[in-house]
């Protein structure tokens, strides 16, 4: 009996790396990024830019996946704020395009983030309305919304997660290290919370989603809840 095929998109980020390497185990996986594969384990992943019409035939409908694992996005806060319409372009739009390229029965994994959220109350609840501070949480709450409208077959999953990454860029997680480990002065904010969950931790769990009935919107987080950086 083949395997089920899932794509995951941004599969040589953070976080799509370890779900291709854990995921490969139980389906069969292609991946889908701007830039190389890096892991150790040789891994199928497309080269190429989804907003290029040619790719994104070649690397979403020609796959025809089971399940699609949408990670890739504009996670630059500062960033989105500066240029909103490539954030909405990055984070919306390809989302709208993505979530309607793929056929019914195709179950639609997008990653969002607890910055749909304020980050003030104590824990945030799935039925909890959003109210986003910044424009990279709006253009993810517009995204959630593209799943939502374009198929009940998905899962949105809210989170924020930490762990090592292909060293491409440094995460916050690593720079907090690293600024420690050198004794160096960091700065951070008291008035914003979140629940950050260790990315291997986060994979785990996400796969027993995959292998169950649940559908809708999920938040998955860690026990504690931390001060942030912003």
């Amino acid at each position: 009996m083949p395997r089920p095929k899932v794509v995951i998109t941004g599969a040589c980020g953070l976080l799509g790396s370890h779900l291709m390497a854990s995921l490969v185990r139980r389906f069969e996986v292609h991946g889908v990024d701007r830039h190389p594969w890096w892991g150790d384990e040789p891994m199928h992943v497309l080269i190429g830019e989804l907003d290029e019409p040619a790719f994104f035939e070649r690397a979403v409908q020609a796959e025809a996946p089971d399940i699609l694992i949408h990670c890739a996005a504009w996670v630059n806060v500062d960033a989105c704020e500066q240029e909103p319409s490539r954030a909405y372009a990055a984070n919306a739009a390809l989302t709208r395009r993505l979530v309607r390229a793929v056929g019914p029965h195709c179950l639609v994994v997008y990653l969002s983030t607890d910055g749909v959220f304020p980050g003030e109350a104590p824990l945030a609840r799935e039925e909890d309305p959003t109210a986003p501070p910044t424009v990279y949480g709006r253009t993810k709450v517009q995204g959630e919304q593209e799943v939502a409208q374009a198929t009940e077959n998905h899962l949105i999953v809210r989170t924020n997660f930490y762990g090592w990454s292909s060293g491409r860029k440094t995460t916050f997680g690593e720079w907090l290290y690293r600024a420690l480990a050198r004794r160096e002065p960091v700065t951070l904010f008291t008035d914003f919370f979140f629940t950050p969950i260790y990315v291997v931790d986060f994979v785990e769990r996400l796969m027993r989603l995959l292998e169950g009935p649940c559908r809708g919107i999920v938040h998955l987080g860690g026990g504690d809840r931390r001060n942030s950086h912003c």
